[in-house]
């Protein structure tokens, strides 16, 4: 196995930058609408499960749907926070003292990103502890 050829270089950068790119674009996607789907969902059966009066542990809820509500805050925030780092490295694109490390795009997607599984637990929960008590 020979060294590598810079145009082979830049082809698999292309690449990897491209399986990047569409792998941002499913988790966005699959976020927002994991996200919508949970606390359209939990609204629509709270009614059903139980009387309203006998209701239980309603904080879990109340947990989910604020997770949620900040899930796609940020999620909303990351994709402004992204165009702003593409036009900043454009803009940089001939500085070899570029620095990477954790910028908002970052923690703005690994807050939408997190939250899901809280709002998924917390919604999962509630349901399964008012479910529970009325078998």
């Amino acid at each position: 196995m020979g060294e590598r050829s810079e145009e082979d270089k830049r082809q698999e950068v292309s690449a990897i930058i491209a399986a990047q790119i569409a792998n941002g674009g499913q988790r966005d996607a699959f976020v927002a609408l994991g996200h919508t789907v949970l606390f359209t969902a939990s609204i629509a059966f709270m009614g059903d499960i139980r009387p309203a009066s006998e209701i239980e542990w309603t904080w879990l809820l109340f947990l989910a749907w604020a997770s949620s509500v900040i899930g796609l805050f940020a999620l909303t925030w990351s994709f402004r926070e992204a165009h702003i780092a593409g036009n900043d490295r454009l803009a940089k694109i001939h500085d070899d003292h570029i620095a990477d490390g954790l910028d908002m795009v970052d923690i703005t997607n690994g807050v939408a990103l997190w939250t899901f599984p809280i709002s998924m637990l917390a919604t999962a929960s509630f349901a399964g502890i008012n479910l529970w008590s009325v078998i």
